[in-house]
């Protein structure tokens, strides 16, 4: 990190521990405050701020225990000292990128082998999406224009129910899909089983979180989950090409 300037904080859960992002954000801060670094732009969650609103977040949770881990890091952030005057805090939603690739077989290997999207999240719970490439570039324009920007951000491109999302990815991959809503008892073994079931059930608690007018009013392109599907259409056809064709 030497000879840096500016730190693009980005981390992802690595147990154990389970607040591992903070143990290692907090190790990442303090080096970047020893060789000079003077604007930290750190990518934490659109949940953070709302974690006593999450009725559905049970603590003690690995859900509970990430979010808190970034919540804390988010303090860490703001009282480093050396980046008092420049820091910026983005907090994403749900990314697009969970759909495909190598994260789609990670979080959804069911839904790859039958065409299922198994979710908890609700029927009519509109779902922040974002994409990552969109947070990328806020990152760039919070470093490069950092008076433009308040410090803390919430991030989202648009909104879209689970259905509307599988019929999404049903018409751009061609294939036959369809979404299973989990609710009562079936939701809370589901959770009891499966981290990701578990973190969607949170995402029914809140709705729109993001103020979809405000973000836009940073005039930065973002992409529609369509553009999304479009640009990724070889990760897409690759993720979902053993799949039964559409009917």
């Amino acid at each position: 990190m030497t000879g840096c300037t500016k730190l693009f904080l980005n981390l992802m859960l690595s147990p154990p521990p389970l607040d591992s992002e903070l143990v290692t954000g907090k190790r990442i801060l303090r080096i970047a405050k020893e060789v000079g670094v003077d604007h930290v732009v750190y990518t934490s969650s659109v949940y953070t701020t709302h974690m006593a609103e999450l009725k559905s977040m049970q603590e003690g949770s690995i859900v509970w225990w990430t979010t808190n881990a970034k919540r804390l890091l988010e303090e860490e952030v703001k009282k480093a000292g050396v980046f008092e005057q420049r820091w910026t805090i983005l907090r994403p939603g749900f990314f697009m990128q969970n759909f495909v690739g190598a994260s789609a077989g990670f979080m959804y290997a069911d839904f790859l082998k039958r065409g299922v999207w198994v979710t908890g999240i609700p029927a009519e719970t509109p779902i922040p999406l974002i994409d990552t490439e969109d947070i990328g570039r806020f990152a760039a324009k919070a470093f490069l224009e950092p008076d433009r920007f308040p410090r803390e951000v919430d991030l989202a491109g648009e909104y879209r129910t689970p259905g509307e999302v599988v019929e999404a990815l049903r018409r751009a991959s061609g294939k036959e899909m369809r979404v299973e809503v989990l609710e009562g008892t079936r939701l809370e073994e589901a959770g009891k089983k499966d981290v990701f079931v578990d973190a969607q059930k949170v995402i029914g608690d809140l709705g729109r979180v993001v103020d979809l007018e405000v973000v836009r009013g940073y005039g930065v392109p973002m992409s529609t989950f369509e553009d999304f599907l479009v640009r990724e259409k070889e990760a897409l056809d690759a993720t979902y090409g053993q799949l039964p064709a559409r009917k």
